[in-house]
């Protein structure tokens, strides 16, 4: 946790009247600069809008990560299909000729009774 008198490029803070940016502060979510002079100036507006801006790249930030959860999972059901797939061939090579066996590399065993 960041101390809440100094901004990231280390200038220091004179002090804060609105609890609000002082809690802000606390949680390390020091935004724009001029967000707080302004509001220290008592200047709600440019204040809101500056949250406003704030709420907005968090709901981007929040957007790339679902974004990057669904990418894994749907590798991960990749993978599953590709091993069902794997395994359904192995099956039907057994099934399809029962003097040759074609294993998953595509190996042609011949069986006792195919070498007879």
């Amino acid at each position: 946790m960041k101390d809440p008198g100094f901004l990231r490029n280390g200038s220091q803070l004179s002090r804060l009247t609105d609890k609000k940016i002082y809690r802000t502060l606390l949680m390390g979510d020091v935004f724009h600069t001029a967000a707080i002079e302004a509001a220290m100036q008592n200047n709600e507006i440019f204040y809101k809008t500056c949250l406003q801006e704030r709420k907005k790249e968090r709901k981007k930030e929040r957007k790339k990560e679902r974004k990057k959860e669904r990418k894994k999972e749907r590798k991960k059901e990749k993978e599953i299909k590709k091993e069902r797939k794997k395994e359904l061939t192995f099956q039907r090579g057994w099934r399809k000729n029962s003097q040759r066996w074609t294993g998953k590399e595509g190996d042609k065993v011949s069986t006792f009774l195919g070498s007879i």
